[in-house]
């Protein structure tokens, strides 16, 4: 049955290979760090050094003004940057990625009985795993500033799935577009560093002139990182009508682009 007429057909679909997305999932994740010493450390040290430059530059240089910052200190700056940052790589990991994914795993290309879809969930979840230590730090200093953590912490999934829902429907459309268009993945670079400086993440949402601020909810990413920030260090709780609005139009999304992925697939073999 088409997932448009049973969307509840695309989880199963998805359930039914949770083996195969396992698999995939546990070789990407290695790949990225096959031959490593650090291993798992550089999923810290790149956005931990990028944090350093951002915070100092922000919370010294142009200091802006979180409306729910604590102490609007260095650390707590350090914290609500990381928390924004860490969100988005996920996001921009998987971007990145994709559009090379289909041809990197040309073999299974010519297999029919093989799921190509599953490619686009397993970078999803290595991504997932690979963002864990990075928030398992803002997690400990929002423990170590404030000497408790939020109930509202195990509201967090409620972020994670409009997140979830985007990054696979843009990992399905790059997939099968960097067959077709090879120079794709030069134009994803370029778009996911303006998406990120668009995205309200090294600024507070009141920097924006008030007459714009309208547009903000448009950006699923800018719901994303809100709530991350809601959960995690500030204790609030969901703004409930703009997060369903968001995790459903981001379902949508990636409801039709897992479909057209699926209708075009059978090419790929006749282009790589």
């Amino acid at each position: 049955m088409s997932v448009s007429k049973n969307p509840l057909a695309f989880f199963t679909h998805f359930w039914k290979r949770r083996e195969l997305i396992r698999q995939f999932t546990r070789l990407e994740f290695v790949a990225r760090y096959h031959g490593s010493q650090l291993g798992l450390l550089w999923s810290l040290a790149s956005p931990f050094f990028t944090l350093l430059v951002y915070t100092f530059i922000f919370s010294v240089i142009f200091k802006p003004r979180w409306a729910n910052a604590q102490n609007a200190g260095f650390l707590d700056y350090a914290l609500i940057l990381f928390t924004g940052i860490t969100a988005f790589e996920i996001f921009a990991a998987c971007a990145n990625r994709a559009p090379y994914e289909i041809a990197d795993n040309s073999s299974y290309v010519k297999k029919m009985v093989f799921p190509l879809e599953i490619l686009a969930v397993s970078i999803l979840f290595a991504a997932l795993i690979e963002s864990l230590p990075a928030l398992g730090l803002v997690v400990l200093g929002v423990l170590c500033t404030t000497g408790k953590l939020h109930a509202t912490l195990l509201l967090l999934p409620l972020a994670y799935a409009p997140l979830v829902f985007l990054t696979l429907a843009v990992c399905w459309t790059l997939n099968a577009l960097g067959v077709f268009m090879r120079d794709v993945g030069h134009v994803v670079r370029v778009f996911t560093q303006l998406y990120f400086f668009i995205t309200p993440i090294l600024f507070p949402t009141e920097a924006v002139p008030e007459k714009f601020r309208f547009l903000l909810p448009l950006n699923p990413m800018y719901v994303v990182v809100e709530h991350f920030r809601r959960f995690v260090l500030w204790g609030q709780g969901p703004d409930w009508g703009e997060l369903a609005v968001v995790t459903a139009v981001t379902f949508v999304l990636a409801l039709l682009a897992y479909q057209w992925f699926m209708r075009v697939k059978g090419v790929f073999a006749d282009v790589i």
